[in-house]
């Protein structure tokens, strides 16, 4: 499923960098930056509501095995990093920051997949950064057309300062609400299988603070 969000995620990138678009006076790197943002706008937008919904509705427990629509998100995302790496590298937009931060996005999803569990983690920590992430990548788009000082500049702005903020309170309302929503039975059951897990330290309260996805092509000022 990730090989096939990776070609879906090329074939949408090949339709944005072929749209007839004003941009022919920018500079040959933030114009295949812009495009190339527009293709993650797109997943900021999905990935924000598959991954809301799952995170507050449909989430698996801790310790569970991962669902079928986990998979499918983790799959989706996947895809997209994988995607994203190999397109700012042919494009000449990879830095060092964005080849770690993409590595570790790969790794983590990856990781899960292959393990089948933790996606109620990985999947939570998707929602919680993609929220400012379209219109943070709508902004640059904006100031690259030369629309920096218009309205709609100036209320993405806002969009994007109100949900960096709303993302901060929601990290630590989301975990002590995922803490408490949890049965009692789901750690009990495994320690009755003696298989270790990530949320035998969420019950002590030590469980490390979730990583951020949040993602900047390093353009933007």
């Amino acid at each position: 499923m990730t090989l096939v969000s990776f070609v879906a995620w090329n074939i949408l990138n090949l339709i944005v960098m072929n749209i007839k678009m004003n941009d022919k006076h920018l500079p040959r790197n933030e114009m295949l930056d812009m495009r190339n943002r527009m293709v993650s706008f797109v997943h900021g937008l999905v990935g924000l509501f598959i991954s809301g919904y799952n995170t507050y509705f449909v989430h698996s427990q801790c310790g569970e095995k991962n669902t079928h629509f986990e998979h499918l998100i983790m799959s989706i995302s996947n895809g997209y990093f994988l995607y994203d790496l190999v397109a700012m590298a042919f494009l000449g937009l990879l830095d060092v920051q964005m080849f770690i931060h993409h590595s570790i996005c790969i790794s983590g999803f990856t990781l899960g997949l292959y393990s089948g569990h933790s996606a109620d983690i990985l999947v939570g920590a998707l929602f919680l950064t993609e929220i400012s992430n379209p219109p943070m990548h709508v902004r640059v788009v904006l100031k690259h057309m030369n629309l920096r000082y218009s309205k709609a500049y100036e209320c993405a702005e806002l969009v994007y300062i109100c949900k960096v903020y709303c993302n901060l309170s929601l990290n630590s309302a989301l975990h002590v609400w995922q803490r408490h929503s949890r049965p009692a039975h789901a750690l009990s059951h495994l320690h009755l299988r003696g298989q270790p897990h990530h949320c035998e330290a969420a019950g002590r309260g030590t469980d490390p603070p979730v990583v951020p996805f949040h993602e900047d092509h390093g353009l933007d000022s």
